[in-house]
Parts: C-alpha cells; sequence; structure tokens
C-alpha cells in the first residue's frame, strides 16, 4: 500500500483532500511547510509527496528542486497559478504532475495511485518487467516506467517514457519535435508546447549521464528535433 505525504498551508483545502485520499491509501500525513516536510521525509519513506507552490519559507518550486536532487518519490505540485510558466518551472524543478486548483480528489488519488505504484515497483525492482536496451547496461523498464543499470535506476515520467520510445524508436535518425510533442503523456503538461519537450529532455540526459551514458546521448538536430546516439 502507498504512503502520501501532502503538503499546504492551506489548513481547509488540505483537510478536504486528506479526507479524500485517506481510504484509498495505507498512509497519509499532513504538513504545513516545506520545511516540515523535509523533516518528516528523514524519518519516513514515502511514495508520493503532493506540495503546494504558495508556501510560508521555501515555496514549493524551490522546494520540488531540492527534494528531486535528493530523493526519486512521487512529485506532485499544486497551485492556484494557472499559467504556463508556472507549470514549466515545476516540470524543471522535477515535478511529476502539476495540478491546478481546486483539486478534486478522486483526480488527486488517480494521480496518486499511478505515480506512487511506479515509484514502488521502481524501488522494489519487480522482476520480469520488459526490458528494452537504451545505451551500453542501460535498459528500459517499460512496465515500471524507469531506467536501470545493474542495481541502479533512475523514476521516468509517462512524457519522459514516451519520449525515450519514440526515440529508441527511429534508431539513431532525428525525431522531428512535432512528433515528439504527440507522443507525449498528457500528465506532462504538453499543451506548454515545444519548451516542454526541450525540458523532458534535458532531465533524460541527466537521468541517463546518472547511469553512465555521455553526455551527449540525445542530440539536438537543429531545425528538426533531437535523436538518440547510438541506440541498441
Amino acid at each position: 500500500m502507498l504512503s502520501v505525504l501532502l503538503v499546504d498551508d492551506d489548513r481547509v483545502g488540505r483537510r478536504m483532500l486528506v479526507e479524500g485520499l485517506a481510504g484509498r491509501f495505507a498512509c497519509v500525513e499532513q504538513v504545513e511547510t516545506a520545511e516540515a516536510m523535509f523533516d518528516r521525509l528523514d524519518k519516513r519513506l514515502f511514495e508520493v509527496v503532493v506540495l503546494d507552490v504558495s508556501l510560508p519559507g521555501i515555496d514549493g518550486i524551490t522546494a520540488a528542486s531540492r527534494l528531486r536532487a535528493r530523493s526519486d518519490v512521487g512529485l506532485i505540485l499544486i497551485s492556484v497559478i494557472r499559467d504556463a510558466r508556472t507549470r514549466l518551472s515545476a516540470i524543471e524543478a522535477g515535478a511529476d504532475a502539476y495540478l491546478v486548483k481546486p483539486v478534486m480528489a478522486r483526480e488527486l488519488a488517480a494521480r496518486v495511485q499511478t505515480l506512487g505504484g511506479r515509484v514502488a515497483a521502481a524501488r522494489g525492482c519487480e522482476a520480469g518487467a520488459p526490458l528494452r536496451p537504451v545505451l551500453g547496461d542501460i535498459e528500459l523498464d517499460m512496465h515500471g516506467h524507469m531506467l536501470q543499470a545493474g542495481s541502479r535506476h533512475e523514476v521516468l515520467t509517462p512524457g519522459e517514457t514516451d519520449l525515450l520510445v519514440s526515440l529508441l524508436a527511429a534508431s539513431g535518425a532525428p525525431c522531428p519535435r512535432e512528433h515528439l510533442l504527440q507522443s507525449m503523456s498528457h500528465s506532462d503538461c504538453p499543451a506548454v508546447g515545444n519548451r516542454t519537450v526541450d525540458t523532458l529532455i534535458a532531465r533524460l540526459r541527466c537521468k541517463l549521464r546518472r547511469l553512465g551514458a555521455p553526455g551527449d546521448c540525445i542530440r539536438s538536430v537543429r531545425g528538426v528535433g533531437y535523436r538518440l546516439v547510438s541506440a541498441a
């Protein structure tokens, strides 16, 4: 069963979301600040963190970036802000999804279930998952939405997985931006446009590099899009 940490200083809204999630997941805890979030994460392992953007002290975007640098936890940012720039900032900070308030508990629960299941699968390295060679000893787990190289792994968002599958299918040939955008999961906010593709490509590069891939493993093709170098 999944455990969820909700971080929001809006007591009324937070209580409503906690009540909506509590019956669906094994553990749903709540704190009011990013500082309290980090303290709680030092003491307990959670699969998903739901983090408000507008927090007192450390704001949600900054907290998300710091959290992503140290953890593979599933990360959903929520906010009253609807503009594309804030959505993109959330993605760049490492968010797996961005939801606009008021958030329906049912929708949030569905996102938590999907994302948390993926994180739990990656942490547990489930046996029998369909693996696809990427670069060297790096493989893509299509079922668990993660990259793995031996005992190391990197969790992918649905959009990152979609982009990598498209690059692999191109077998080293350039993959047009338009095709990459169309292939991308809606959970990664494709309405932002080509900048979202660029952002997710940058995140893919970083995750591949952390598993030992060369820095130029995904190359930009001017006027076209991107290609995966030496794809297996």
